[in-house]
């Protein structure tokens, strides 16, 4: 599922695949919600849920906060195995107490 894509030079993001907004309308809860369905799926590079090509985008302040938001998840699916294996240690702690 692609979450961020770039319009005709207007970057966009969705968070199931089908409505997309204007990377301007971002915020917390966003973020979160675009991390979880990269923690959730089984897809391993960047390219598989965001569309790369920032030197496309028109605006300045959107290319910073899309290219901002780009490095972080690409940085965040870099870390998501690691992040799995030490979630599923802890739950396996919290079952045998």
């Amino acid at each position: 599922m692609i979450i961020l894509k770039i319009e005709k030079g207007n970057p966009t993001f969705s968070i199931d695949g089908t409505k997309y907004e204007n990377i301007n309308k971002v915020d917390k809860n966003t973020i979160l919600n675009l991390m979880k369905v990269i923690y959730e799926s089984e897809l391993t590079d960047i390219s598989d849920f965001c569309n790369t090509d920032i030197e496309t985008i028109q605006n300045p302040a959107d290319k910073i906060v899309y290219e901002n938001i780009l490095n972080n998840l690409e940085d965040f699916i870099s870390k998501r195995d690691v992040l799995k294996k030490e979630v599923n240690e802890l739950y396996k702690e919290v079952d045998s107490l």
